[in-house]
């Protein structure tokens, strides 16, 4: 979330190192080439998720840092997210301009409410 020490900030590496720690932990023999799959693996969802939230609705600007909110906005903006890519939209941003054009019926259509 920008902030210094902040969790967020470290999600990235974090999982990686979990990653490495679990097949550790299990005795799986970890060879360079599956390093490497778990750092490009933690890249995807960096790419995919968080610059998503980032250029498309502003994340790292937000003024939202206390209590759950951050939390909270986060999971919003992920079913924002997803919810376009799951009925076909590859590009968000397209995916939000088209919701956009009828916004008090096409984003309840993507999620089936009636």
């Amino acid at each position: 979330m920008g902030r210094v020490g902040s969790s967020y900030d470290n999600a990235l590496a974090e999982s990686f190192w979990q990653g490495l720690k679990r097949e550790a932990l299990h005795g799986t023999f970890t060879t360079p080439q599956r390093i490497n799959e778990l750092a490009r693996s933690q890249w995807t969802t960096e790419n995919r998720l968080h610059f998503v939230r980032d250029t498309a609705f502003g994340e790292d600007a937000s003024k939202i840092h206390t209590g759950h909110g951050p939390e909270n906005m986060a999971t919003l903006r992920n079913l924002a997210i997803h919810t376009p890519r799951d009925h076909g939209h590859t590009n968000i941003a397209a995916g939000l301009h088209h919701v956009s054009h009828e916004p008090f019926t096409r984003p309840l259509d993507l999620l089936n409410i009636p």
